[in-house]
C-alpha cells in the first residue's frame, strides 16, 4: 500500500524558527504569539501578522485594545503610548495567550 505524503507549509513541526526581527513585529504561528513575552518602548506600534492558515485575534484582557479575527497573511496594529503590563489572548483559541510590556 502507497500513499502520498502531503507536508503543509505552516505544519507546527516544520515551521521555521523565528529570526530576530523589528521590536513591535510580533507573529501568530502554530497556535501561539511569538515571542510569547516581548518587551516595547513606549509609544511602539505593535503588529500582529497571522502566519497560521486558521483565524485568530488580538484581544487585550481588559479590552485595552482588540482585533477582529485575522486571515492569513493579515495584519491588527495597535500603538501602545502608556507603560505597563499588557496580557492578550486569541478571542477563538483562549488557549493562546501572550504578554506585552511596555517600558
Amino acid at each position: 500500500m502507497r500513499a502520498p505524503l502531503v507536508v503543509s507549509e505552516n505544519a507546527p513541526l516544520v515551521t521555521p524558527p523565528s529570526s530576530p526581527g523589528t521590536p513591535g513585529a510580533l507573529s501568530i504561528r502554530a497556535f501561539a504569539f511569538r515571542p510569547g513575552t516581548v518587551a516595547v518602548p513606549r509609544n511602539s506600534l505593535v503588529r500582529w501578522t497571522n502566519d497560521d492558515a486558521t483565524p485568530h485575534t488580538v484581544t487585550a484582557r481588559g479590552g485595552a485594545f482588540g482585533s477582529k479575527p485575522l486571515a492569513k497573511g493579515t495584519s491588527s496594529r495597535h500603538r501602545f503610548t502608556a507603560p505597563g503590563r499588557y496580557r492578550y489572548f486569541c478571542a477563538l483559541h483562549p488557549s493562546m495567550s501572550a504578554t506585552l510590556v511596555v517600558r
